[in-house]
């Protein structure tokens, strides 16, 4: 459940998101914001934390910790600029402004 784990996350494990795959008719790119938003509402993190397993410890789980998951000099560049503050509300995930992959920068359509 959400709750389990972020009590996982608080007690210093490794607890990623893992829900952005085409399943039940659901768009790659969608799930993984409803994840994060479950995580707040149903596991009570704060949106920080639940960005943060989304991001860092996702990167730190599959091993690509040295490569992404954080802004860092000599990371490659690969990160989504918001519309709006999802420490405010973990649902601003969904206002993309623009990805950059790669070093490319995308915009929605």
């Amino acid at each position: 459940s959400a709750r389990v784990a972020v009590e996982q996350h608080r007690a210093g494990g490794l607890v990623g998101v893992g829900t952005d795959f085409p399943v039940d008719g659901v768009e790659p790119g969608t799930s993984v914001h409803r994840e994060l938003e479950l995580l707040v509402e149903e596991g009570g993190a704060t949106p920080l934390e639940a960005l943060q397993m989304a991001t860092l410890r996702s990167a730190e789980i599959l091993g690509f910790g040295d490569l992404v998951g954080t802004v860092e000099a000599e990371k490659l560049a690969h990160l989504v600029v918001l519309r709006a503050n999802p420490l405010d509300d973990v649902a601003n995930t969904r206002a993309i402004e623009l990805v950059v992959h790669d070093g490319r920068i995308h915009r929605p359509d």
